[in-house]
């Protein structure tokens, strides 16, 4: 049996800290490409299931990826940050790629080369993004940036430059629509952690704080929100004795509604890192930290207020959840194996399952509307550099 836990922390970091030749596509049961698509072919395909074999993974040139680090998409194009090549500090450069163009685009340079721009977000109006930087030895301090498409320079939402030097507290998650960007934040009250779940208007520029706690009694994990101004998040909630801790989902119907209040969905408090589509809301199980991998995978309709554990088969440990129109992507704790959720069908679809002799290896999926985002990695070596990939997938019928 391969161990993975080296892997998992070298793509946590900045995973890929030089040039390299591409891992080799030869062994993949997935076939590839480096050139970019007709706009025709970016259309999904109207089929009720279907095979990895009429499914093309593109490959973004490493000479824009590498050294890699945070990725996401919108579903119509594919960001990540980087560093410089040659450097082991820092992630400062922001870019995107709209498949069909021919080459990504640099959206952002930070003016310090030694900052790191995870992680970011994106909706249709801009971009938004976490810069950690240093503050002095071990201590590292971060801003909160919104930067509008029309803009040139990004707003600051939010910074830990007012708290201690010495306080270390969480980087923020967040979740970016048209209107709101929503994050967690955690900052030092009179020497105690403080928890708060924060939505930056992007109509107004008004900050709303919608949740707050001392870290004792409660924390704020995971937001996840769309352009319906829908919200879902997750707690950890701590008794009063200590003497037990529990994992919940949320949903808030109107992050701009003053009256909106959040409503449970789980039921057996080991809920953790919902994502959102439609009417399904999807969280993994976990037993005593949130930011372990899930022992199950979750469905939740929020018409029918009705829960379904599902299977992966080839995943049962999993991670880093995201939803699509179709199916939800996950990290699974089994690289050589990529497999999907159709929400369609309710049941899985195995992407890729790397022979046994196969150094290939898929980390870091993630999905949004039909287009799913991924990097293949080496487990024979390391040092190489991830291939980011992109590919779209049928929608519903």
């Amino acid at each position: 049996m391969r161990r993975w836990a080296g892997l998992t922390a070298l793509a946590i970091i900045c995973v890929s800290c030089g040039p390299g030749p591409r891992p080799s596509s030869s062994q993949a049961v997935l076939a590839t490409s480096t050139n970019p698509p007709a706009a025709s072919a970016t259309t999904s395909p109207a089929i009720s299931t279907p095979t990895p074999q009429a499914l093309v993974a593109h490959q973004i040139p490493q000479s824009f990826t590498t050294p890699l680090l945070d990725v996401t998409t919108d579903g119509s194009q594919v960001f990540w940050s980087r560093g410089t090549p040659g450097s082991t500090v820092g992630a400062p450069y922001l870019y995107e790629y709209t498949p069909g163009e021919p080459s990504p685009s640099l959206v952002y340079s930070d003016s310090d080369k030694t900052a790191t721009i995870s992680p970011i977000a994106v909706s249709g109006n801009g971009y938004a993004f976490v810069e950690e930087f240093s503050r002095g030895g071990s201590d590292i301090g971060w801003r909160l940036f919104y930067l509008p498409h029309s803009a040139q320079r990004p707003i600051q939402v939010e910074t830990s430059e007012t708290d201690p030097a010495s306080f270390n507290g969480l980087i923020p998650q967040i979740t970016l629509t048209k209107h709101y960007l929503v994050w967690t934040a955690v900052h030092d009250v009179d020497g105690s952690g403080q928890f708060y779940l924060r939505a930056y208007s992007i109509d107004t520029g008004k900050v709303t704080t919608l949740q707050s706690s001392p870290a004792s009694r409660a924390e704020y994990w995971f937001p996840s929100a769309d352009d319906l101004n829908r919200l879902v998040f997750s707690t950890v909630e701590h008794s009063a004795t200590g003497s037990a801790t529990v994992y919940h989902v949320y949903f808030l119907p109107d992050i701009g509604s003053p009256g909106s209040q959040p409503a449970r969905l789980d039921t057996d408090g080991f809920a953790t890192n919902p994502v959102m589509s439609g009417d399904t809301v999807v969280w993994k199980k976990v037993v005593d930290n949130v930011t372990n991998w899930g022992n199950a995978l979750v469905s939740y309709s929020l018409s029918s207020r009705q829960a379904r554990q599902e299977a992966l088969p080839d995943q049962p440990n999993v991670d880093t959840p995201s939803i699509g129109n179709r199916y939800v992507a996950v990290w699974g704790m089994d690289p050589t194996k990529f497999e999907l959720l159709d929400c369609a069908t309710g049941g899985p679809l195995l992407l890729d399952k790397s022979a046994a002799s196969s150094p290939l290896l898929y980390v870091r999926p993630v999905i949004a509307g039909d287009l799913v985002v991924f990097s293949v990695a080496n487990y024979d070596d390391q040092t190489l550099p991830l291939q980011l990939s992109w590919m779209y997938l049928p929608g519903r019928q």
